[in-house]
């Protein structure tokens, strides 16, 4: 079950941010400022740098990278740049918690242990995690991410029946309906992100670079 969504949840994320990224200038040293509260470049530097790490220590998670190319998807985002990966989903959690708190969404430790122990154990969804483009220490982040999505999904009407399946139209409209509550909750939100790592498109999610003068040398408006 979990290992399925989490792409929809990382990157149902990024693409809602599409919605809302605004270009202009960041901070200095500021990857992405999310409501005042800055992602700073040397942040994202050191969880790369900490996936890189861990990443090449776990075949498992390559493994889970390779089963979701072979089922059409793509681990991480941006295959060719973790910087962006990483990035897109560091705001997406930001994005979850707010959705969270406008739908009165609470999720608990508990519930997410529960999720943890019924997919495989913390060892499964660190390799989630890690195919994912983050590092282990974000894993408790992505098991919310899911319990959020999750449960708003339900709560608009997509309830699994006794064999744990859901009618697809009903599916299709609880969908559309998370999609409103992540704009609703984007609405009040204000996301600047750093023209190094690129742009947001509502309807693809993850963006290319927009270079300036030179491929080396994007335009980054100031923000470093």
């Amino acid at each position: 079950m979990f290992s399925t969504t989490v792409k929809t949840v990382a990157l149902g994320a990024a693409a809602a941010v599409a919605l809302t990224a605004c270009g202009g200038p960041v901070r200095l040293g500021a990857a992405a400022v999310v409501d005042g509260h800055r992602i700073t470049t040397a942040d994202l530097d050191r969880t790369v740098a900490a996936w890189q790490k861990q990443f090449a220590k776990d075949p498992a998670a390559a493994q889970v990278q390779q089963q979701a190319q072979q089922q059409g998807q793509q681990l991480p985002a941006d295959p060719d740049s973790p910087p962006r990966s990483a990035l897109a989903q560091l705001i997406g959690f930001r994005i979850w918690d707010e959705v969270a708190r406008e739908q009165n969404v609470a999720v608990t430790p508990t519930e997410i242990d529960r999720i943890i122990a019924a997919n495989g154990g913390q060892k499964a969804i660190q390799d989630q995690t890690l195919a994912g483009g983050l590092p282990v220490s974000h894993s408790r982040d992505l098991v919310r991410a899911f319990l959020i999505r999750s449960m708003l999904l339900q709560r608009f009407g997509a309830v699994p029946n006794g064999q744990g399946q859901v009618d697809q139209q009903t599916l299709q409209q609880a969908q559309q309906k998370l999609v409103g509550a992540q704009a609703q909750a984007l609405r009040s939100m204000k996301i600047k992100v750093n023209p190094r790592y690129g742009s947001f498109d509502p309807s693809s999610g993850l963006g290319p670079v927009s270079y300036g003068l030179s491929k080396s040398d994007p335009g980054l408006n100031g923000a470093g």
